[in-house]
């Protein structure tokens, strides 16, 4: 097991580092970024709408086409999959357009398929957790990738940037009936494992992810505002917030 640590904290006995992916390890405002873009084209395409709609589509999904960023509001930063959806719906359904979440799941989908043809031009990773990632591996210690993503998506992700040799699992969306903040999909995964909960902590750029920890109740979220929200943001709900996860030392 090991320790890890920054000048201001210290978890001991670590066992298991369960890590999110976009915002964490991949750079999530290149990502994102034109997975809303494609969204709202297919959007677009499949209600038959004007383009005017295209970068209302983008804003409400939230994504800044004049900063090409995502501000620290944006939907498809902080929360999961169904609520980005119920998000668009509820803007759809606002200006007479009829539509499903039947429908905005089918878009979802035939988007991800479409995105995987270039999928690798948008993943970037973050070095400094790359770094923590082989540092973590070389001390021994069990990493898994839990994200709010499809699996498929995810596995495919970290496969193109050489970081699945790592990773004991990648569990996305279908990997539970539960949205990710319940920390069920968590519970299942130590139970395969056979990882105790005071053993594991998950690393993670959102509230979501520190819920997840909270839920699951594993010894602690690590929170870092490589994504969109702010080191100070996060140090208003979670001690355990870094700038840069290049702060954290691990010890054996």
């Amino acid at each position: 097991m090991i320790n890890l640590k920054t000048k201001n904290w210290k978890l001991k006995n670590i066992e298991l580092v369960i890590f999110d992916k976009d915002g964490t390890f991949i750079d999530i405002h290149k990502y994102w970024g034109r997975v809303v873009e494609l969204r709202a084209k297919e959007i677009i395409r499949y209600f038959g709408l004007k383009e005017d709609f295209y970068k209302p589509l983008c804003e409400v999904m939230g994504y800044d086409m004049e900063t090409c960023k995502l501000p620290p509001d944006s939907p498809v930063g902080l929360y999961a999959r169904g609520k980005v959806q119920e998000i668009l719906l509820y803007f759809l359904l606002s200006h007479n357009i009829e539509a499903s979440i039947e429908d905005i799941e089918n878009i979802f989908q035939t988007v991800g398929k479409e995105f995987l043809k270039e999928q690798e031009e948008y993943t970037v990773t973050i070095d400094d957790a790359v770094r923590l990632i082989e540092n973590l591996h070389e001390k021994k210690c069990k990493m898994i990738v839990i994200t709010s993503d499809s699996r498929e998506n995810a596995i495919h992700t970290v496969k193109k940037r050489g970081l699945d040799k790592y990773f004991k699992g990648i569990f996305g969306a279908e990997d539970s009936k539960e949205p990710k903040t319940t920390g069920d999909i968590v519970k299942k995964v130590l139970t395969k494992l056979k990882v105790e909960p005071e053993k594991t902590v998950c690393i993670g750029d959102t509230y979501d992810d520190f819920l997840m920890a909270k839920n699951s109740r594993i010894k602690a979220c690590i929170n870092v505002s490589t994504g969109v929200v702010t080191e100070t943001q996060q140090k208003e709900y979670n001690d355990f917030a870094v700038a840069s996860l290049s702060e954290i030392e691990v010890e054996t």
